[in-house]
């Protein structure tokens, strides 16, 4: 299943990256196949209702994950299908289809700004005044 370079490694990581248009317009092409009851925002899904469609998740994961141009290789969506069980590939989707949300995006920047000194803007008291123009907020 795996390409022969790949076969002696103990672990594989697969890598969720935000999506480029690129992307999204290849996981739309999957997202067709889905009966259009279980697209609609205001649904809660359910692990039985899922079940059905595990290989459209798995395909959607696969290009979320490889998010390149070209398809992703032969050996994802089979390695992925044998080693994870089907509640846990609704599971990471859900995981991922949350953190695909430009909401979640932008409010782990807001919370970056709040703990990582490096982005914290600090008045600084010694800054002297400068004279000419002043902008000020009216």
């Amino acid at each position: 299943m795996l390409p022969e370079k790949m076969k002696g490694k103990k672990t594989l990581d697969f890598l969720f990256k935000p999506p480029t248009i690129q992307t999204l317009s290849q996981c739309a092409l999957s997202i067709e196949k889905l009966p259009k009851e279980l697209l609609k925002p205001e649904k809660q899904l359910t692990l039985q209702e899922v079940l059905p469609y595990s290989d459209v998740i798995v395909d959607i994961l696969c290009v979320l994950s490889y998010a390149k141009k070209e398809a992703f290789p032969d050996w994802y969506a089979p390695f992925i299908k044998q080693n994870c069980t089907p509640k846990e590939i609704y599971h990471i989707f859900q995981e991922v289809s949350m953190k695909m949300q430009s909401d979640f995006f932008l409010s782990c920047f807001q919370v970056a700004k709040l703990t990582n000194p490096m982005m914290m803007n600090k008045p600084n008291p010694k800054k002297k005044k400068q004279k000419g123009l002043t902008l000020t907020n009216l």
